[in-house]
């Protein structure tokens, strides 16, 4: 989710499931076999393990679409995001679609599900704790924080 959301927008990603991370990840994913031809670089990096865990210059410059993004791809929990990477990567390797969804659950943190029927499309939700959301009177905007494996309060 973009760091500021006009209610607007953030009522249309909630019915929807569809950011703009997500809108563009489902147009790079829609021919997955084609990418290492047309993004050999950005390929060869999401290969590499942790490839994700900090967007390089090279994929902010393929995703730039949804740059608004970037500090909350870069602050999501690596060990999702290493999941994410390898479920990529053998998306592009059998050449399978992926469909990218976020929402709101009701979980403390971050989560990844990622939902593989063994062939055909993948899907991967990205959700977000319902109680990161704050509203920013000041600016009219809902924000949507990363947690940053803050602790479990235990009262």
């Amino acid at each position: 989710m973009p760091p500021g959301s006009k209610i607007k927008s953030f009522v249309e990603v909630l019915q929807t499931g569809k950011t703009d991370f997500s809108r563009v990840m489902d147009n790079l994913f829609l021919d997955p076999g084609a990418l290492p031809e047309m993004y050999p670089k950005e390929v060869q990096e999401l290969r590499t393990r942790g490839g994700l865990d900090r967007l390089s210059n090279r994929l902010k410059e393929l995703l730039h679409e949804c740059q608004s993004e970037f500090p909350g791809i870069d602050q999501w929990p690596n060990d999702q995001k290493e999941q994410v990477r390898l479920k990529l990567v053998q998306a592009i390797d059998e050449n399978r679609r992926v469909h990218f969804f976020w929402e709101l659950y009701s979980g403390y943190y971050e989560s990844s599900v990622i939902v593989d029927p063994g062939d055909g499309d993948i899907i991967m939700n990205f959700q977000s704790p319902q109680r990161l959301v704050r509203y920013d009177e000041a600016k009219n905007e809902i924000h949507v924080d990363v947690s940053n494996n803050d602790p479990v309060p235990t009262s």
